[in-house]
């Protein structure tokens, strides 16, 4: 047996991931290029969050590959740590005499994109001793087209006092 993994034989579902999404499925098929045999093997996947910490999130036991099988993985947005660029790599661990080894691994990047914006100045519970305030505030996707945004300013965190604004 040979089984045998390549980047573009990974890919995601739906292609394209926001932080208005909840979960997605990273897709592996996984060939075997060889001999064709009773047997299990570990099929593992470590995501790296763009802060650069690495999970092993998924891990399956699964029958060997005969010739070719496409395995899915489901995996959450998170959109506390996952907005950004994250990295899947993907691994066939087997303890099986396999021609070459080397093709057992692939990685592969998705750039989870988000529709927010965060407030740059002032920043949350700030305290501003001026009644003329620029209001700053950074996009989570670089590239997405021209919106309006409403930035409201209170007195309060609940947003309910009578001198709430809107704008």
């Amino acid at each position: 047996p040979d089984y045998m993994m390549t980047q573009p034989n990974v890919y995601f579902t739906p292609a394209e991931v926001t932080s208005q999404d909840s979960v997605f499925t990273v897709n592996v098929i996984l060939t075997n290029i060889g001999k064709a045999i009773d047997t299990t093997f570990i099929v593992e996947v470590r995501r790296t969050y763009p802060d650069g910490i690495t999970i092993a999130d998924s891990v399956r036991f699964m029958k060997a590959t005969y010739y070719k099988d496409t395995i899915k993985f489901k995996f959450p947005v998170n959109v506390m740590k996952g907005i950004g660029m994250n990295n899947f790599t993907v691994s066939i661990n087997t303890q099986i005499s396999e021609l070459c080894k080397t093709n057992n691994s692939a990685t592969v990047s998705l750039l989870i994109k988000s529709n927010d914006i965060t407030p740059i100045y002032p920043y949350e519970y700030a305290v501003v001793p001026s009644t003329n305030v620029t209001l700053k505030a950074s996009t989570g996707d670089p590239f997405a087209p021209a919106r309006n945004y409403i930035f409201e300013i209170d007195t309060t965190d609940a947003f309910n006092s009578p001198v709430k604004m809107s704008h």
